[in-house]
């Protein structure tokens, strides 16, 4: 039987002050626009949505996972855009924006960890800035965004987003090249040459610059 002394150890004092489980000022430091990291961000795992030239096989040697698999995606409403300069690529880089018209950014997913986007955080120039979403000194920020999976079901995922959307000049053939390898592992049509296969070169203020 147990005894009241036993009982006594798991009654709360009328007296003892409530213990907040999660301190607002330490949630509001990682705050960035509406977004907020958790402090258990360790156990956290979402997928990421790859536009650009980031392949299923670079991510797997960044993260240093050879296990993980990548699904066909698309993201409506946006528009791939290039802009700045990547030194690496010689010329712009890829970058996403809300166009709000009926334009998708065909791409995939992959399911990480958080501990693997902090590796990958780095190789996005998302390090500046302690938050890996904050649009300060970052070059490329996260940010949760909707997109839909082969079957037209939502998935929430983080993207890479470039922070400085101006347009620098054109990317080169090497990139492009780069981001219809990444696109042909689940989009057909880039298999083959045609007009469905070409890419639209299109600046932050929606001008076509080019196809390729």
């Amino acid at each position: 039987m147990i005894n009241e002394q036993t009982m006594n150890k798991f009654k709360l004092s009328s007296t003892k002050d409530v213990i907040e489980l999660y301190d607002s000022s330490i949630l509001n430091k990682y705050a960035s626009d509406d977004m907020l990291i958790s402090k258990n961000n360790y156990e956290h795992k979402c997928y990421l949505f790859c536009y650009g030239s980031n392949s299923l096989q670079q991510i797997k040697k960044r993260v240093n996972n050879n296990t993980l698999i990548s699904q066909k995606a698309y993201l409506p409403n946006y528009s791939l855009i290039f802009a700045g300069r990547s030194n690496k690529w010689n010329g712009g880089v890829a970058s996403i924006i809300n166009s709000d018209t009926d334009d998708i950014v065909k791409g995939s997913i992959v399911y990480l960890k958080e501990s693997e986007f902090v590796k990958l955080d780095k190789f996005e120039g998302s390090t500046k800035n302690k938050n890996p979403f904050s649009k300060i000194d970052n070059l490329y920020r996260r940010q949760y965004i909707i997109v839909k999976d082969k079957d037209n079901n939502d998935i929430q995922c983080i993207a890479y987003i470039k922070n400085n959307q101006k347009w620098m000049e054109y990317p080169s053939n090497e990139y492009l090249e780069a981001i219809k390898s990444n696109l042909i592992q689940h989009w057909e049509e880039y298999s083959i040459s045609s007009n469905d296969s070409k890419l639209t070169i299109i600046d932050n203020e929606m001008n076509i610059k080019g196809y390729y």
